[in-house]
Formats: C-alpha cells, structure tokens, sequence
C-alpha cells in the first residue's frame, strides 16, 4: 500500500485497519477471531497474527468501498456508502459462548 494514499487509519486492541483512496481496505495485528478478515479463525495456538498490512480481496467487502473502519477487541466494522444506502459490514463474528 502507498501510504500517501491512505484515507482513515484505525485501531482495535490488538489490530489495526485502514482504508485507502479507492475504499480498499486493509489490516494487520492480532486475528484470533477473524477480526482481520482473513476467514482464518486462529490457530491451535489461537492466534493467527497478520504480520503486515492485507487487503481485503474477498468477503463481504470484495469489490465494495468502504469510507470508514473500526476496531474493537475482537472485532471489526466498515462503513460502506452509496448515496441512498448507508451499510454498517461486521468483519468477524461475534463468539458468544
């Protein structure tokens, strides 16, 4: 990613997003729970680290801009925006026990 071209940069607890010009969006950090947008649920470990910044190709968000992201602990959100449709796309489920 050129990061002169990145629009918004946000933090969960132990992952970061960011979205870039064209609505890309991207993330690295911790992804026990999918909060990266991997589709990896972690490993026998439970972690499944994202080293470097990943580009969300597929998914829910395959081919839609996004305008903005947000982290929390296990989580993930991004705002989506057409002029007559606002979309709020949760990236990782939500592990209820």
């Amino acid at each position: 990613m050129n990061w002169s071209l990145g629009r918004q940069v946000a933090c969960g607890a132990r992952h970061s997003l960011a979205v870039d010009a064209l609505g890309g969006v991207w993330a690295w950090g911790w992804n026990a729970y999918g909060q990266c947008g991997t589709g990896d649920q972690g490993t026998s470990r439970g972690h499944a680290d994202v080293r470097a910044p990943w580009r969300l190709r597929s998914g829910v968000l395959a081919g839609v801009p996004v305008a903005a992201v947000a982290g929390g602990l296990g989580h993930s959100l991004a705002l989506t925006g057409a002029l007559l449709d606002l979309a709020v796309l949760c990236l990782a489920a939500l592990i209820l026990k």
